[in-house]
């Protein structure tokens, strides 16, 4: 069977319809992704995104990441402490080295990075519970290199002073928003 060009039927679209249908689509794919990252009040309504409030938003996820991220050092270090030195030096040492370095790169992302001043408060303590929890794993790395039950008690005394900052940073009400169910 041979086909000839002439026996094709053409279709023609009209001219406005094409750039109406990406805009459907386009609507269509951005609508669940902004519902999906939009921030919510504490009644379900979404909040419009001004530059302060995405400054805010911004401020205060970043503040949980940091905390969840402290919350494992300190859970690191505790286990530091209580396992026996003469079990694996070695071992322990690199796990020293590693919280501290943790602890060293977190207080510097918490330095770095600029607050909105609605957020002071939570600022001083993000800089506060990144410098104590940097002095916790100073003070683990000071029980592991030379080990003692002084050294052991300051570090546990270091650790819990970071905790107990942890906790407050915890309990402040930037860090309890949560995005509200609909």
């Amino acid at each position: 069977m041979n086909y000839n060009h002439n026996d094709v039927e053409e279709i023609l679209i009209p001219g406005g319809v094409i750039p109406t249908l990406l805009v459907v689509v386009l609507i269509a794919i951005w609508i669940p992704i902004g519902v999906s990252v939009s921030p919510y009040d504490t009644e379900g309504r979404p909040v419009l995104l001004s530059p302060d409030v995405r400054a805010v938003e911004s401020y205060r996820r970043a503040a949980k990441g940091w905390v969840d991220e402290w919350a494992q050092i300190d859970s690191d270090m505790k286990n530091i402490l209580d396992t026996t030195q003469s079990v694996d030096l070695l071992n322990i040492s690199r796990r020293a080295q590693q919280t501290f370095d943790q602890s060293l790169a977190l207080s510097r992302a918490v330095e770095e990075t600029d607050s909105p001043s609605s957020l002071l408060g939570l600022q001083a303590q993000a800089k506060s519970a990144g410098s104590a929890y940097v002095d916790a794993a100073i003070a683990v790395a000071r029980w592991v290199s030379a080990p003692s039950v002084d050294h052991r008690a300051d570090a546990r005394l270091a650790l819990e002073k970071a905790a107990l900052l942890l906790r407050e940073i915890q309990g402040n009400e930037w860090m309890r928003q949560r995005k509200a169910n609909k």
